[in-house]
């Protein structure tokens, strides 16, 4: 086998290793329909940008495992500005797993950017073996119990739909239908208009994100341009699977809030759906928990009435709104996504084993 670092991804091939190692393990809770364009924007919003590195792993010619990471910076309220190395988007063809290459991948990628960032992070799913090859192998430790990430059932019809894909329990059935009524469609946004946003709405949302930085404990951090990045590489996703969700609400010429995300197949054993997936959501400071609310109530019938057949959305960065998002009807979407770190950078050792223990309740941007 040859680990190697490589300069650029065939998206189809990178597609096919994704798809394959996926889908077998992340039948239960949901898998992507990975396809080309859609780790094209992956690669174009999140590593590309900033020079993340690409590892492959290839018998002969055949690409059989491949991972990247995503560098980024955070702010982090002890210690100020910090640069990352998120490892993402980590696949091995199932006739080659076990056999120690995707902890080859992440040593590589390490390797690849050490002495220029400061950590190196990924965000596992409880119950996968992800965890166990960053821990056992690789030096990694749990620094966050969980990545909370919000969810909605759309509505009472679709419970019994979410229990047959989701393939769950009698307990979790009666559970979820505690929480699937729809709110009051009164209580949507009754002011200014909420519609597509563009790229010249980017300063403005920048401006939104930087005052939730002010207030965090730790947040990573979006400059203008890696705003733009994101928004551009979702015209990759106007296709029949996959389509962009990027949402502003404006008010006397003033953006209040946006939602920024996609409408994404995702696969399950039972089948496929597409399905309103949100990366971020951000309010103006000075707008009070109710309005927050109705805004994420008016996007709950949209996402309604464009995919019907969507039986859930999540938020998967609810910044310091899981209050004002919570009134809408969203809950803890039960899952389990453990965060495993590893120090490399001297500078930040004493908060890395002890002050980050303090605090476990983060939001950060969850990739797979």
């Amino acid at each position: 086998m040859d680990v190697k670092i490589i300069d650029n991804l065939n998206y189809e091939e990178t597609a096919k290793v994704l798809l394959e190692s996926y889908v077998p393990q992340w039948g239960l809770v949901g898998t992507p329909n990975w396809n080309a364009s859609y780790v094209e924007h992956l690669d174009k919003s999140y590593v590309k940008p900033n020079n993340g590195p690409y590892v492959g792993v290839f018998d002969g010619d055949k690409l059989i495992g491949i991972g990247m990471g995503a560098i980024s910076n955070w702010k982090v309220a002890e210690v100020g500005d910090v640069k990352t190395i998120n490892i993402c988007n980590l696949g091995v063809l199932p006739s080659y797993q076990r056999k120690g290459i995707a902890t080859s991948i992440v040593e590589e990628l390490i390797k690849a950017v050490t002495g220029k960032v400061d950590f190196a992070y990924r965000i596992c799913n409880e119950g996968l073996n992800d965890h166990l090859v960053l821990s056992n192998k690789c030096g990694f430790v749990k620094k966050i119990d969980n990545v909370n990430q919000v969810a909605k059932i759309m509505g009472k019809d679709m419970v019994s739909k979410a229990v047959k894909f989701r393939e769950l329990g009698k307990v979790m059935a009666q559970l979820i239908k505690t929480v699937a009524g729809l709110p009051k469609e009164e209580n949507k946004i009754q002011e200014g208009i909420i519609r597509d946003g563009s790229l010249a709405d980017m300063k403005q949302i920048k401006e939104i994100m930087d005052k939730y930085q002010e207030n965090a404990t730790i947040l990573k951090t979006s400059s203008e341009v890696e705003l733009k990045n994101i928004i551009e590489s979702m015209e990759l996703l106007d296709n029949v699977k996959f389509s962009k969700l990027f949402r502003v609400w404006e008010k006397d010429g003033v953006i209040q809030a946006f939602v920024l995300g996609r409408y994404e197949p995702i696969n399950y054993n039972a089948g496929e759906v597409v399905m309103p997936i949100v990366s971020d959501v951000g309010f103006a400071s000075e707008l009070d928990r109710k309005t927050r609310t109705s805004f994420v109530v008016s996007l709950i019938y949209e996402f309604k009435e464009k995919v019907p057949e969507a039986f859930g959305t999540n938020i998967a960065s609810a910044h310091l709104d899981e209050k004002a998002i919570g009134k809408a009807g969203y809950n803890d979407d039960r899952s389990t996504r453990p965060l495993f770190a590893k120090l490399l950078s001297e500078k930040l050792k004493d908060w890395f084993e002890t002050n980050w223990n303090k605090n476990r309740v983060y939001s950060i941007l969850y990739q797979r």
